[in-house]
């Protein structure tokens, strides 16, 4: 559903105020409880894409008269586009007590493959007589490419062969191994490495993880 970029604050005629009409603000889709801070702006922690997400009007201000009926919409776009694709409709009828409007952005939408970078949310209103408003455009980032794509890390280089015993420690509480030179993106990256534990049989494996903020490999 396409509309324009900024708030178009139409006017019903039920809507009084001091000058005898009401200005409606839409307030702003909010996404800071599955956002990270920093930069790029609205960056989605990729643990978070894995689920579905919401974003809540708690209050509504102007609510219609007993019987007629204001509908509310959860709008994206790609950034800085006017085609909206509508994600989920509520309504609200007047005379009935406020229930929080809970929209839902399905984890489907963040794991389509086609849908990688950055995004605008907006909420649409439509009262009773069918005019519209809008909130501001709120950012989201969906990234889902990990470092270095889908090349993984090299495998860590030991000094010594397995099986490892205590004999293998030569009276060190250590042994060492080489991390390779990682070849992918460096920006905010960390290396880390530990033991996972197998069974019995199959003894343990070492590994370690490239890390940026929001990928893992």
């Amino acid at each position: 559903m396409a509309g324009p970029d900024k708030k178009e604050q139409k006017l019903g005629a039920r809507e009084p105020s001091s000058t005898g009409m009401q200005t409606l603000v839409v307030q702003d889709p909010d996404v800071a409880h599955f956002i990270m801070s920093g930069v790029p702006q609205g960056l989605i922690s990729r643990e978070f894409l894995n689920s579905d997400q919401t974003t809540t009007i708690s209050t509504w201000a102007v609510h219609p008269d007993p019987g007629d009926t204001d509908y509310f919409r959860l709008q994206i776009a790609r950034a800085g586009s006017n085609e909206w694709t509508q994600l989920q409709e509520l309504s609200f009828t007047g005379g009935n007590t406020w229930v929080p409007l809970v929209f839902t952005i399905p984890k489907t939408f963040f794991l389509n493959p086609a849908n990688e970078g950055e995004f605008d949310l907006r909420y649409e209103h439509e009262n009773f007589v069918n005019i519209k408003d809008y909130s501001n455009r709120v950012r989201i980032h969906i990234d889902k490419t990990p470092p270095n794509g889908a090349i993984p890390p090299k495998k860590m280089v030991f000094t010594v062969t397995g099986p490892i015993t205590d004999a293998t420690f030569a009276g060190n509480d250590y042994i060492e191994a080489t991390i390779p030179v990682w070849e992918g993106d460096i920006l905010d990256v960390q290396v880390a490495f530990g033991w996972i534990k197998g069974d019995p049989t199959a003894g343990s494996v070492v590994r370690y993880i490239v890390d940026s903020p929001i990928h893992h490999q």
